[in-house]
């Protein structure tokens, strides 16, 4: 009589049927023959795909550990709630009746805790980040300052989704609201034709996709550049982009662009990385505001692009 979400969520002790493995490529959760049971009844797409779904492996969670997750995570948001309005009750001065002067006590405690709201954010913004982490990209931390890239505010230009700015159009500038089932999907890298008015093209790899509706959400898009091309170009941030997300401070003018990470970091033979702008092998050129770039600077799998000026463009 057990509730569904806790049928077969333990097999022989083990969660979900699967155990800690020597196998980095599973990332080290292996099922076992004893959780045979539990890997049957792990993922529930039977009701809503009628075709087969991938990535229903050993090291991705089912959706009964999901759902276990979300609720100790939703209890806990409850709890805290609970507290908050226990210790607001404390703030306010009892022995009130009528409405202004409730409103108004009301109104003095937001403005007290707004205060310390900001204070808690300046001293935060303006505190040293940890960046122990990033000590084999410690050159270029130190190049561009670690308070710019962990404390100030940033514009991502993405093509990933799930993205606010790809749903409602902000990414690719027609600004409507849509959702995982409405908005402008790019093209097809397998269909894409030369860009005839040289603007880099937003694609998709179709073998991303799946037949089923209820698991076309998680993508991994991007701006597709291909030998032949000639010159494309685009503009970052894009006016629409500059509207939903500019704060009106000046720009620091400097720029990362992050590669398409390829599966199991194999890519195939006619990828081109940063590495042929730092050693000049006459395959990879970019310009900013007409300025070529010189040097690429790496901070992970990511890269921010220098002129002959530096990193500030």
């Amino acid at each position: 009589h057990l509730p569904p979400s806790l049928r077969y969520y333990i097999c022989n002790g083990e969660i979900e049927g699967v155990v800690e493995c020597d196998d980095s490529l599973r990332n080290f959760l292996c099922d076992t023959e004893e959780g045979v049971l539990c890997k049957q009844n792990k993922f529930q797409t039977r009701d809503v795909c009628r075709t087969e779904v991938r990535h229903q492996t050993s090291w991705n969670p089912g959706w009964k550990d999901h759902l276990l997750r979300g609720r100790l995570l939703g209890y806990f948001m409850l709890d805290m709630v609970q507290e908050a309005l226990v210790e607001l009750e404390k703030m306010v001065n009892k022995g009130m009746s009528d409405d202004y002067a409730i409103h108004t006590e009301y109104q003095r405690v937001l403005d007290q805790l707004s205060g310390m709201e900001q204070a808690d954010a300046s001293i935060f913004l303006n505190s040293p980040p940890f960046t122990q982490l990033w000590e084999t990209n410690r050159d270029t931390l130190d190049s561009v300052n670690p308070l710019t890239v962990f404390r100030k505010h940033s514009l991502c230009h993405t093509a990933l989704i799930p993205s606010e700015t790809r749903y409602d159009g902000i990414l690719t500038e027609n600004y409507q609201r849509g959702s995982h089932k409405d908005y402008e999907k790019g093209i097809n890298k397998a269909l894409l034709a030369t860009p005839e008015d040289g603007v880099l093209p937003l694609a998709y790899d179709s073998n991303d996709r799946q037949q089923c509706d209820a698991l076309e959400i998680d993508h991994k898009d991007f701006f597709y550049v291909r030998e032949g091309d000639g010159w494309l170009s685009t503009m970052v941030p894009n006016p629409v982009e500059e509207w939903a997300y500019g704060r009106g401070e000046p720009r620091e003018g400097i720029i990362m662009v992050c590669l398409k990470i390829c599966p199991l970091g194999r890519c195939p033979e006619e990828s081109v990385g940063f590495g042929y702008i730092k050693r000049n092998r006459g395959k990879l050129f970019i310009t900013v505001n007409d300025q070529p770039v010189k040097m690429i600077n790496k901070l992970e799998g990511c890269h921010f692009l220098a002129g002959d000026h530096g990193l500030r463009w």
